[in-house]
């Protein structure tokens, strides 16, 4: 896992890693922690995804359609789901159903 050590840092190196957003495909604008702060996510490049801000704030405010869109667009990279998984272990499938629409395999 690449460490960034702060937000600013996290938030560019994300843009850098991925230009666009992962929900609608749009240039995207802001780094979204796959792990939300709150479920322990840090400011790791494995835990960061780009997102426009109409996705993040739709994300965030629990719109169904736009959380599966990013849900997709987050199955794309295999290392933020094993991230998911390295930090919430059991309770990794049921927060990647609540919150990215994603069913365990």
């Amino acid at each position: 896992m690449t460490a960034a050590t702060n937000e600013f840092t996290f938030s560019t190196a994300v843009f850098w890693q991925q230009r666009v957003c992962a929900g609608c495909g749009d240039p995207g604008s802001e780094a979204h922690h796959v792990v939300l702060r709150s479920h322990g996510g840090e400011h790791h490049i494995d835990c960061g995804l780009l997102l426009c801000n109409k996705c993040h704030r739709g994300f965030h405010d629990g719109q169904y359609d736009i959380q599966k869109d990013i849900g997709k667009g987050l199955l794309e990279w295999p290392e933020k789901v094993a991230y998911v998984h390295e930090v919430l272990g059991d309770r990794a499938d049921s927060y990647l159903l609540r919150y990215y629409r994603i069913e365990a395999p």
